[in-house]
């Protein structure tokens, strides 16, 4: 027995260990070299990686805004996600869920009772024109849409063709402004970012800088001249993160947006995945 299993009577697995020591390793250089973000992750941990790349979420496929002491107002409904399936619709106010009114609650305790975990089917209860309704609802697996727009443009996520789907949007647009909401925007490919930044910013602009394995700093230059000229406001919060984060901070950069909302999660730079064998994949 190695000298771990010898000192430890508990069953800790040899990737536990390795992934601990490389994680420790991994803090270690991120202090020294200010980066941030890199961790050793398991085989599940990668799986589950890829899956948000791909824009599937667990969860209700809901915005909700918080009404403080009331419930909370469905802003929109994910098409096929477990809410939509349940039945319910955007203008939706939710006023209990689990049989645990809102009616009167400080904010804490609203947002406890809505991210509990719950592992079946649970009563919620909303106001819709007037009428009390009751639908059942599951948590699950659901598709993220990538954009779509009502008061604003709304990217959801910037999976392959939200760049193009942003194009049909912002080719019907007033010239007198729009409003891009990436409220909650975390995930998605780089490049689709890129080439959504491509069809707001003058030809040959520089998007930003993607480095090599040696440190060598690579621009990355716009393409094509802009499709939209006008204002823009981006809304974004603590939820924004990754090509969302990047697409914003480009814009506000080259003035070309004015951000409104609450601090963005700090996450605008890509990443590696890298194999450390079977079981250890290095982010």
């Amino acid at each position: 027995k190695s000298l771990i299993e010898q000192t430890f009577e508990e069953n800790i697995s040899t990737e536990e260990i390795d992934r601990a020591a490389i994680n420790g390793m991994l803090t270690t250089i991120e202090k020294k070299t200010g980066l941030r973000g890199s961790v050793a992750l398991s085989f599940q941990e990668h799986q589950e990686l890829l899956s948000r790349q791909l824009g599937i979420r667990e969860g209700y496929g809901l915005r909700v805004q918080l009404l403080p002491g009331r419930g909370f107002l469905v802003e929109s409904v994910i098409n096929d996600g477990p809410a939509a399936i349940a039945g319910i619709e955007k203008g939706d106010v939710i006023i209990s869920l689990g049989d645990n009114p809102f009616t009167g609650l400080e904010p804490e305790q609203m947002l406890a009772i809505l991210n509990q975990q719950y592992n079946e089917k649970i009563p919620i209860d909303v106001i819709r024109n007037n009428e009390l309704r009751r639908f059942h609802l599951t948590k699950g697996l659901f598709q993220l849409q990538l954009v779509s727009i009502d008061k604003s443009i709304n990217i959801h996520f910037f999976g392959k063709g939200a760049s193009e789907q942003l194009h049909q949007y912002l080719k019907g647009a007033s010239q007198k402004g729009v409003v891009i909401d990436l409220r909650d925007t975390d995930g998605g490919g780089w490049e689709e970012a890129i080439r959504a930044l491509d069809l707001l910013l003058p030809k040959e602009e520089i998007i930003g800088y993607r480095k090599t394995m040696d440190g060598v700093a690579i621009p990355i230059i716009s393409k094509e001249e802009a499709i939209y000229n006008g204002p823009i406001i981006l809304l974004i919060n603590q939820g924004t993160s990754g090509p969302a984060e990047l697409f914003a901070l480009t814009l506000q950069e080259y003035e070309r947006a004015i951000i409104m909302g609450n601090q963005s999660a700090g996450n605008a730079s890509d990443f590696r995945i890298h194999s450390l064998g079977d079981d250890i994949i290095l982010k």
